[in-house]
This record gives C-alpha cells, sequence and structure tokens, in this order.
C-alpha cells in the first residue's frame, strides 16, 4: 500500500484476540495478554522524527511519547494509556472516544493537558475541546460507497488527523480531513479496502474548496 514499515522484534507472544461479530457483520474485539509497543531502546529510526511533519502514537512507552515528541506535531490515541501520563510532555490532539467505556478521556489524567482533545461519536461525528475548555461539535462524512463495515474507521479518522496537522492545517479543517478518512474506510470490509486513494483525497479537497 505504499508503506514502509520498520519492525522490532519481541521475544514474547502477540497478544491474542477473540472476535465478535453481529448480523450486519460488525466486528468487536476483546484483546488478551499484554500489548506490545515500539520502545525508544528499539533498533528503530527515531532520528527521523526530526524532520518529520506530524506523527501518530498508538502505543509504546513513556519514552517511546517523549521521543515522539520531536517530531512537529503529535497525535496520541488514549489506548497509548499509561505511557501518555508518565511521560509528562504536551501532545496536540488526544483522540478519544465519546461512547466506548475503554477509550475515554477525563480531564486532569494527562498533565500537561493534551492542546486538543477529539471525542468521536460514530456516524453522529465527534467533539473537539480546546484549550480553554471549549467544545464544539462536528458531523460526520456520508459514507463513499456501499456499506462495508466500520473495522478501521477510528484509526483512519485519526490518521487524516496527523496528516492534515502534518500538512500545516488549523486543528478544524484537520479533523474534516479525519471525517473524510475514516468515511472512506467503511465503504470496504476489514481495514484497508475502502481506504481513499490519493487522488479521491485531492478531488474531495477541491470540492471542499468550492463549497466554501
Amino acid at each position: 500500500m505504499g508503506l514502509r514499515v520498520e519492525a522490532a522484534r519481541r521475544d514474547s507472544d502477540q497478544r491474542r484476540a477473540f472476535v465478535y461479530l453481529d448480523s450486519e457483520g460488525e466486528r468487536t474485539i476483546t484483546t488478551i495478554g499484554e500489548r506490545v509497543g515500539p520502545e525508544a531502546g528499539d533498533d528503530l529510526p527515531w532520528d527521523e522524527l526530526d524532520s518529520t511533519d506530524a506523527v501518530y502514537v498508538t502505543a509504546g512507552n513513556a519514552e517511546t511519547v517523549r521521543t515522539a515528541r520531536r517530531a512537529g506535531k503529535v497525535v496520541a490515541s488514549v489506548r497509548t494509556g499509561a505511557a501518555l501520563v508518565e511521560a509528562g510532555v504536551q501532545i496536540d490532539v488526544l483522540v478519544a472516544s465519546a461512547n466506548d467505556k475503554g477509550e475515554q478521556y477525563v480531564a486532569g489524567t494527562i498533565t500537561p493537558e493534551p492542546l486538543w482533545v477529539v471525542r468521536t461519536d460514530g456516524a453522529r461525528g465527534g467533539s473537539l475541546q480546546t484549550p480553554d475548555g471549549k467544545i464544539t461539535h462536528w458531523d460526520a462524512n456520508p459514507p463513499f460507497g456501499p456499506h462495508g463495515d466500520t473495522y478501521g474507521a477510528g484509526d483512519s479518522f485519526a490518521g487524516g488527523i496527523t496528516l492534515g496537522l502534518g500538512s500545516g492545517l488549523a486543528i478544524e479543517d484537520a479533523i474534516a480531513v479525519g471525517a473524510f478518512c475514516g468515511a472512506s474506510a467503511i465503504r470496504g470490509r476489514g481495514p484497508y479496502v475502502g481506504q481513499a486513494t490519493l487522488e479521491e483525497y485531492h478531488e474531495w479537497q477541491k470540492a471542499r474548496e468550492t463549497s466554501g
């Protein structure tokens, strides 16, 4: 898919997963075991972060988060957990959930507070909390094409925000990019089939600029 993967190996086992499927093919996954993420001591090209516009952190330890802070912008999933609390650095965007109990964020948990907290709410869009405590709401994009399943839509949304911020967009416009990417992912089965192409992204940008 055009990605360059840098990986570090662990001697420990991968986590196991139990997958629930409903009658419409949607899935919920329960993971079992310790989460494995990148650590600053791993043999990975960490120096590249110094010239990276934006990075999305989903796992790791406190030193991973501190190292990621070398990038221009840092977006982090609330799933990163205690590492965000222990790191003691400010991230730009924390992506949490408005309704998933395992992915919620309570103000004051992380010090310093994230610059922005984005809470997703599925097809209803979500909310943006600014540093002054003001909360605004944004709408989800309608799905593009036939509906597959929502697996991967959340991380596609966060990846879109990361792209937007790294491109120099304001947070509201970066969220719009995220909503576009999340809606694109829904049109396929699994996380990869429905991903938007670069051409589709540029077409969406032009249409958004035209509509004002």
